[in-house]
């Protein structure tokens, strides 16, 4: 709603300019290059008031809370970042349940897009860090999610188990396993922190893999206006009663099989 919003009343500055103040040529120039620059100032300022005002006020299970953040998720990769979401496997993401969801992690912008297209309410394990950065930990307290303190044992498992209960209660987690974006040369996960799979095991929900492909291409491109196109595979649920006799290790191995299953198909295609 807020992109149709700021996309009308940028329009309509642009009108109001033209048939009040000039009409000639140069000067519709002029309030369309200003218009656009108005479009860009409401809309991040929408986003700001959003997170800071608006979500904080509806509940995490809110349907409208939702659709705010993947109308935001889509309107920073399109007119911010240049990006385009592309998603396969749209059938395999279940409408209820209990869900954990875990991939590959070469982007400090891979949540951003991924919360574009996930319809479900859902969260993130967060590192610590981002408990410092205004915005952005009031986004990750409204999406319910939890953080992750590498150095502080304690204060980690806390924040696990808080994890646990809501993902006990339906609340969808999305984990990155290999705890951050250190190696972005390759897509494939090579190392992984095997007590990501913590949450699933104790809360007893359902895993959906998922790969996401090219998201490590966006710093490394030339030209800003040649968009890039993310793609992101759900994979099909692995069910709890599949992997409840398994070991974290065994879990760990058997969802990074799956999600590394779709970065090796590309490769062979490339």
């Amino acid at each position: 709603m807020f992109i149709l919003i700021t996309f009308l009343m940028s329009v309509a500055y642009v009108l109001l300019m033209t048939f009040l103040v000039n009409s000639t040529w140069y000067f519709i120039i002029l309030w369309v290059v200003t218009g656009i620059i108005l479009f860009y100032i409401l809309g991040i300022a929408s986003i700001i008031f959003i997170i800071e005002i608006i979500l904080p006020r509806l509940k995490h299970t809110s349907k409208v809370k939702n659709r705010y953040l993947r109308e935001m998720g889509w309107w920073i990769n399109r007119f911010l970042l240049n990006m385009r979401v592309k998603v396969i496997g749209k059938e395999n993401m279940p409408k209820d349940g209990k869900l954990t969801m875990y991939g590959n992690h070469k982007s400090k912008l891979d949540p951003l897009y991924l919360t574009e297209v996930v319809k479900r309410p859902h969260g993130y394990a967060a590192k610590s860090d981002l408990e410092r950065v205004p915005i952005i930990n009031s986004l990750l307290k409204s999406m319910n999610s939890f953080y992750v303190y590498r150095e502080d044992n304690r204060a980690s498992l806390k924040e696990l188990l808080k994890g646990i209960d809501r993902a006990k209660d339906g609340h969808v987690f999305a984990i990155y396993p290999e705890g951050g974006t250190k190696y972005r040369d390759h897509e494939d996960i090579r190392e992984v922190r095997v007590g990501a799979f913590k949450l699933a095991q104790k809360a007893e929900t359902d895993i959906m893999p998922f790969t996401m492909l090219n998201t490590n291409k966006w710093a490394k491109r030339k030209f800003y206006l040649k968009p890039i196109t993310v793609k992101i595979i759900f994979h099909p649920v692995i069910k709890y009663e599949d992997y409840k006799d398994l070991t974290t290790t065994e879990i760990s191995d058997k969802v990074i099989e799956v999600i590394n299953s779709a970065v090796d198909v590309k490769n062979s295609i490339d």
